[in-house]
C-alpha cells in the first residue's frame, strides 16, 4: 500500500469500462455501447483520458483530484473536462 491518498499506488491491474445507456431504453438490454481499455497506471484522470483517445477517438485535458484517507475511503474528489478544440 502507499502513501495515503496516491491512489495510483493502491490499484492494481485492471480495466476502465464505460457503458453509455441509449436514452431510449428504460433498462440494460445489451443495446448500450461499452467501452474497454486497460488501466494505464491506476490514477483515475490518465485512464479516463487514455479510455477517451483509445475508445472514443477523443483528445482530452483532463483533471482529477481524489483524497484518499489512511482508511482507504475516499474523503473529497473533484475535476474538470474543459470543452474540445480543434
Amino acid at each position: 500500500v502507499g502513501r495515503p491518498g496516491a491512489v495510483g499506488e493502491q490499484m492494481g491491474a485492471g480495466v476502465v469500462t464505460v457503458v453509455r445507456k441509449n436514452t431510449q431504453l428504460r433498462e440494460y438490454t445489451g443495446q448500450q455501447n461499452t467501452g474497454i481499455t486497460a488501466l494505464v497506471n491506476g490514477e483515475v484522470a490518465e485512464d479516463l483520458t487514455n479510455y477517451l483517445a483509445e475508445s472514443e477517438q477523443i483528445n482530452s485535458a483532463l483533471g482529477l483530484a481524489v483524497v484518499v484517507g489512511t482508511d482507504a475511503r475516499v474523503s473529497a474528489a473533484g475535476g474538470g473536462l474543459p470543452p474540445g478544440w480543434p
